[in-house]
């Protein structure tokens, strides 16, 4: 009885489920489908590093490759893990992500690309009560039109594959009582990884993601 009392008075966002463990996801996700949409615009930069994760000191890319990145990804949630102690249930996801590119080159003309891959999405902060926030890590692989041109700049004399190993990160903020709707904030980070090619492209932006 105890326990339904916290459930019931504890604050969306960040409450207690009827065995009286935390939770970081609201309840109005969970009865949502499996299904999400994002569109975001993106700048192509100069070049990513392990801090390009953590910090906005981004640079946009300068010459003929430089533009901007259209992204529009549809993503299912194939898995939602259940980790339970005695007093936290963690439910982070996994997800497969279909990203749709267009990038709007300044004199290399507009190249399509198709990325897709798997996406681990942590949800569980102990702020969610305030502002939800999720946090999302994936790679997979990209196939683009032709190659972009800051990739042929950045790489002069060398062949450039058109098929990429492909890494995004990003993050996600949501009002607690409207978390369907988020800001998104992305990293993508295109690389032949020593495989295809040597190196790649990057852009980074914003955008929004709708959980239907």
């Amino acid at each position: 009885m105890q326990a339904a009392v916290r459930a019931e008075m504890s604050p969306s966002g960040n409450f207690c489920d009827k065995l009286g463990l935390w939770e970081g996801v609201p309840r109005k996700l969970k009865e949502r489908s499996k299904w999400s949409m994002d569109s975001g615009v993106g700048v192509i930069i100069k070049t990513f590093s392990p801090k390009s994760l953590y910090s906005d000191q981004y640079e946009a890319y300068e010459g003929p490759g430089e533009g901007l990145s259209y992204n529009l990804t549809l993503s299912y949630q194939l898995h939602e893990f259940d980790w339970r102690t005695k007093h936290i249930r963690l439910q982070p996801t996994l997800e497969i992500p279909v990203m749709f590119t267009l990038v709007d080159q300044d004199t290399g003309g507009t190249v399509p690309d198709i990325n897709l891959g798997l996406l681990f999405r942590w949800r569980d902060f102990p702020w969610n009560r305030y502002l939800y926030t999720t946090c999302g890590l994936g790679g997979g692989l990209s196939y683009s039109h032709e190659p972009w041109q800051a990739d042929i700049d950045k790489h002069p004399g060398e062949d450039r594959s058109r098929v990429k190993f492909w890494l995004t990160y990003q993050w996600t903020f949501a009002l607690p009582a409207h978390p369907q709707h988020q800001l998104l904030f992305f990293l993508d980070h295109q690389s032949g990884g020593w495989f295809f090619d040597d190196g790649g492209v990057e852009a980074a932006g914003i955008g929004y993601r709708h959980l239907f």
